[in-house]
């Protein structure tokens, strides 16, 4: 048991990456809230580089990014938990690569890596990708794109390595007020609205409501193809495109390019819980886009009732994040293998996570997610590292159609 612990030891966790630490990496922090330019600016170095890697949060983001890098006539390839696509084809890989964060190679170099909206950092069961990539990324530039809240927590994580911060600050371009009053019925929709609902249900019925009173609405949610949800936002940002209200969930508020106008939450509630501010800013600061004619944002909810607590909610200050998500590398499940060599992955993790130390700016993330997915393919023969970067993959394990999908794919 003693050298199961000393294996799990996760308080050094800048020394599990070796490639980086020989690099001496600049770091751009591009500091500010949401339609701020932030991440334009860390795209346009990535594009002048002579190699690049994007860390996005969302497939639809990696892919939007891959298809723009494309059409800017900069090669580039797109690798997420679902898809692997290749400007030339996999015998000719490009120079440059856009990625969801998981799906990052901390052995590859290049000249400049961004890794967007990094105050993903404090999320419980994510916020490992994003600190993995904070410190394990090969790169000559690193430009990290988010909150003002996450400045601090990145330069503390750095200093043990002597990497200085380089903080650019933003200002938001479009103005953003919030309404007086809920929009009451959704016979009030309008051009340019956004409802953004917290589950698959709110959407579904959102939908139906909105159809039933003649409107056709746009439908992003997270079971869609990348594809789709590209064809989804380009219908609604299409000023000719009858199709000119979005329905979508939160995944919004992670930096998707979407001319809104207002957006309407249908609740201030997620999964039980009051909107944390940070969530809250986040995705009411997508109403209103620069250069377009929704420079104007307003914020508001589907009812009367909830006006008041979305404006108790956004008039709170965000608190600088104290704490980052950690997870075991595959270096570590590997020796722990070695111990055990008769344990399932799902035992291995429990284990790792009953025996792990870690110093006070960590925590553990919650490893619900790479569990069920080590459970749907348990009985599948697979190395144990092909079985470790497919548990790590960013995958909606709640939908049946992705989760056979999944299994599919790996057993061939």
């Amino acid at each position: 048991m003693d050298d199961l612990r000393m294996i799990s030891d996760l308080t050094q966790p800048h020394n599990w990456y070796p490639d980086a630490r020989t690099v001496q990496r600049k770091i751009f922090f591009h500091a500010g809230p949401t339609n701020s330019g932030k991440t334009y600016q860390a795209l346009k170095r990535f594009g002048e580089a002579k190699s690049g890697v994007y860390c996005g949060p969302l497939k639809l983001l990696a892919a939007e990014v891959f298809t723009r890098s494309n059409e800017l006539g900069i090669k580039c390839d797109l690798v997420t938990g679902e898809e692997r696509r290749y400007a030339i084809d996999n015998f000719h890989p490009s120079a440059h690569l856009s990625s969801t964060v998981e799906m990052l190679s901390t052995q590859m170099r290049v000249e400049v890596a961004v890794i967007d909206e990094i105050q993903m950092l404090r999320d419980e069961q994510r916020g490992w990708a994003w600190t993995r990539a904070l410190l394990g990324v090969a790169a000559d530039e690193v430009h990290l794109c988010g909150e003002v809240a996450a400045i601090d927590i990145v330069k503390k994580l750095l200093e043990p390595v002597g990497e200085h911060v380089e903080v650019r600050y933003y200002e938001r371009k479009t103005s953003l007020t919030v309404a007086t009053q809920g929009l009451g019925s959704l016979d009030n929709v309008q051009p340019g609205d956004c409802i953004v609902c917290f589950s698959r249900k709110g959407i579904y019925s959102i939908t139906k409501n909105l159809e039933k009173l003649g409107v056709k609405p746009a439908v992003i949610y997270g079971d869609l193809p990348p594809g789709t949800k590209l064809a989804q936002a380009a219908k609604f940002n299409d000023p000719n495109d009858p199709c000119n209200v979005l329905v979508a969930t939160d995944a919004i508020g992670m930096g998707l390019n979407l001319n809104i106008r207002r957006i309407i939450l249908s609740s201030c509630t997620r999964q039980g819980e009051l909107l944390p501010n940070y969530s809250a800013l986040q995705i009411t600061g997508r109403a209103g886009r620069y250069g377009t004619a929704f420079s104007d944002g307003v914020a508001t909810t589907l009812r009367h009732e909830d006006i008041g607590t979305l404006r108790e909610i956004l008039s709170q200050p965000v608190e600088p994040i104290e704490r980052v998500g950690i997870a075991p590398t595959f270096e570590q499940i590997e020796t722990f293998s070695f111990h055990l060599p008769q344990a399932s992955f799902v035992h291995l993790l429990d284990l790792f996570v009953s025996v792990c130390s870690i110093s006070d700016q960590f925590f553990i993330c919650t490893v619900e997610q790479m569990r069920t997915l080590a459970d749907l393919i348990d009985y599948i023969p697979l190395p144990l590292k092909v079985r470790y970067t497919f548990c790590i993959s960013p995958i909606n394990v709640e939908s049946k159609l992705t989760a056979a999908a999944f299994v599919k794919m790996v057993r061939r």
